[in-house]
């Protein structure tokens, strides 16, 4: 199959290269914004869970204290 690409400026190559190396650089903070998410996100809830279970166990774990005798 062949598609037709559009080539930016195809008149001056040095606009036409600066125009695909913008394009490059957006793509890749766009590629890099969704390997984020989609691998950053599961660890951060997976952490914050653990951070939930300390505090609720800390908050539900009382000391035993030791009867006075009087």
């Amino acid at each position: 199959m062949g598609y037709p690409v559009p080539i930016p400026c195809p008149d001056n190559s040095e606009k036409s290269l600066a125009e695909q190396k913008r394009i490059v650089a957006i793509l890749e903070k766009f590629d890099t914004l969704t390997n984020s998410i989609s691998e950053g996100l599961p660890r951060e809830i997976e952490l914050r869970q653990k951070q939930y279970a300390y505090y609720r166990d800390l908050l539900l774990s009382f000391r035993k204290t030791e009867e006075v005798a009087a």
